[in-house]
């Protein structure tokens, strides 16, 4: 009985400890292929491949100093803070795959294929936010233990985090260590937790329009039909967005149809139907007037073989005999 009730007491206070729930991740996604990145990315940009990540894009047109999402600005949205730069290829670099720093080729986009509003880390704190980009090493889309490189983050007043571009109020790189230290992790909101924090991480909303002094009010995220029109606002308070489908893309190399194949000639047609030929008739022998006719009948008939030596010959029928054999009748006699 005492074992019973120990147990039981076990039980209730394992049901009643805190549990740490995981981040939900975004919703998937329609499909999206290498193919709608590829065409669309090499005007502004060259694909290499890189040692670690494999096939990669580098944009070509910056200037010195240049990394991804700086020269741009952040929205409130439902989906939570979302990066809105005119950068050509931000449709696509900013809200699918990662961002990766190699030593040697510098900044690199490692495609991926589910959309999100960034793919960033946040931390917030001391009155500053910060962010960098989430490495493609990183299998969940939010890690804890994300690396504190602090050439890679990226810190603003709060008070100028929404409506400013962010290459204008950016604080200088010399002081970011030290605001590293000064922040904490904005990680995503827990699921199943009431929590101020963004579903996908950030400063919470309350906080920015506290320290701003004015309301945020969330954006509508409007779907436009072409990349271009993702580098402007369609009109107040809305932001473009464009989502490749798998119907608006290129097919992948096994999707592509079959060259059409010739069709097979048509049969000929059947001749057209003649009245049928008259019978011979029973009681007349068929003519034969060509020449093969006549010459089988000038033939004399085949002779026939000799006897085999030592062989016999068949005794013939009494119908076999020949007329030159058969006896002469004898005369009368006057």
């Amino acid at each position: 009985m005492q074992a019973r009730t120990f147990l039981a007491t076990i039980l209730v206070v394992a049901g009643c400890a805190p549990t740490r729930s995981r981040p939900t991740p975004p919703p998937p996604q329609a499909e999206v292929t290498l193919d709608a990145f590829e065409g669309a990315l090499a005007v502004d940009g060259e694909w290499i491949v890189a040692a670690r990540y494999g096939r990669v894009w580098r944009p070509t047109h910056v200037g010195a100093g240049w990394q991804p999402y700086l020269h741009g600005e952040w929205v409130w949205t439902a989906d939570g803070w979302f990066w809105l730069t005119d950068e050509p290829w931000g449709w696509a670099t900013y809200h699918y795959g990662r961002w990766a720093y190699d030593p040697v080729l510098g900044w690199v986009w490692v495609p991926g294929y589910v959309w999100g509003p960034a793919w960033v880390a946040w931390r917030v704190g001391d009155g500053f936010v910060g962010w960098a980009p989430l490495y493609p090493d990183f299998v969940d889309w939010w890690a804890d233990s994300y690396p504190l490189e602090p050439a890679h983050w990226i810190f603003v007043p709060v008070g100028s985090f929404v409506g400013v571009r962010v290459d204008v109020v950016a604080v200088p790189r010399p002081r970011v260590p030290a605001l590293i230290r000064g922040s904490r992790p904005a990680p995503p909101r827990p699921s199943g937790r009431p929590s101020p924090a963004p579903r996908l991480g950030g400063p919470p909303r309350q906080l920015v329009e506290t320290q701003a002094g004015r309301p945020v009010r969330p954006a509508r995220i409007v779907a436009v039909p072409a990349p271009a029109d993702a580098r402007r606002r369609p009109e107040p308070g809305a932001v473009p967005v464009y989502r490749p489908t798998p119907g608006g893309v290129r097919p992948r190399p096994s999707d592509r149809a079959a060259p059409a194949r010739p069709a097979p000639p048509a049969p000929p047609a059947p001749p057209a139907p003649t009245a049928p030929a008259p019978a011979p008739r029973s009681d007349v022998a068929p003519e034969r007037g060509d020449a093969a006719s006549e010459r089988e009948r000038a033939a004399p008939p085949p002779a026939k073989p000799p006897p085999e030596p030592g062989k016999a010959p068949a005794p013939r029928r009494p119908t076999e005999e020949r007329e030159d054999e058969r006896p002469t009748p004898a005369r009368p006699t006057r």
